[in-house]
C-alpha cells in the first residue's frame, strides 16, 4: 500500500494564455488570485490484497475461489475554484475600453456565500447550488465588483479504480488469467449545464 497527500496552493493572474478573464486591464494586479489550476487537497491510496490460497481445501474451490488480487486507486481532491462573473451588463466600470470581461459582483454583507441545500429542480436552476445566490448582488455603477477572481471552489472529487486479478497456472506451458476492472467517481455534486 502506498499513501500521499499533496497540499498545494496555486496564484496566478492568468491561468493560461488564453484567459480572458481580466476584468480591469488597466490593473492587472486586481486580477491576482487562485488559480484555475489551484487544487488544494490531494489525497492518493493504491493498494494491492492477495487473497488467501485456500491450501487445505480441495482443488475446485483452491482454483475458484483461492489466489485473487484485489488492487485499486482511490484518489481524493478538493474542488477547482471558479468566480462569478457580471456578463450582462458588461462595461459596468464605464472604461469603454472593450477589453475585459465585464466585472465581478458585489458580495452582500452578513450573508454566507455557502451553497444552500434544497430541491435538485429551483426554477431555472437544475442541480443543487454550488454557492448562495442570495449572498451576491450586481456590482455598484462604475466599480469593478467585489467578489474577485475565483473567489469560491466547486465540489470535491473522490475517484476509485479497482479491479480483482486471478492468475491460472496449470502444468502445461498455457496459462490463463481472469480480470475485471471497475472505475467509480463519486462527486457529492453534480453540475448540469443547461
Amino acid at each position: 500500500m502506498t499513501v500521499s497527500y499533496t497540499y498545494s496552493h496555486a496564484i496566478d493572474n492568468a491561468s493560461d494564455r488564453y484567459g480572458g478573464s481580466f476584468v480591469d486591464t488597466y490593473n492587472l494586479k486586481a486580477n491576482r488570485s487562485n488559480s484555475n489550476l489551484d487544487q488544494r487537497h490531494i489525497l492518493n491510496v493504491s493498494y494491492i490484497y492477495t487473497l488467501p490460497k485456500l491450501s487445505a481445501y480441495n482443488r475446485a474451490t483452491r482454483l475458484i475461489l483461492g489466489g485473487w488480487r484485489w488492487s485499486g486507486i482511490t484518489i481524493v481532491q478538493t474542488g477547482k475554484p471558479f468566480g462569478i462573473v457580471n456578463g450582462y451588463f458588461y462595461d459596468n466600470p464605464g472604461v469603454a475600453s472593450g477589453d475585459g470581461t465585464g466585472s465581478h459582483v458585489d458580495i452582500v454583507p452578513g450573508v454566507s456565500t455557502h451553497h444552500i441545500t434544497g430541491p435538485i429542480h429551483q426554477g431555472a436552476i437544475q442541480g443543487p447550488l454550488l454557492f448562495n445566490p442570495a449572498a451576491y448582488n450586481d456590482p455598484t455603477a462604475l466599480t469593478f465588483g467585489a467578489s474577485g477572481l475565483n473567489s469560491l471552489y466547486g465540489p470535491h472529487n473522490t475517484n476509485f479504480d479497482m479491479g480483482v486479478f486471478k492468475a491460472i497456472l496449470s502444468r502445461r506451458p498455457h496459462h490463463g488469467r481472469v480480470r475485471h476492472r471497475s472505475i467509480q467517481r463519486f462527486q457529492p455534486h453534480a453540475i448540469y449545464w443547461g
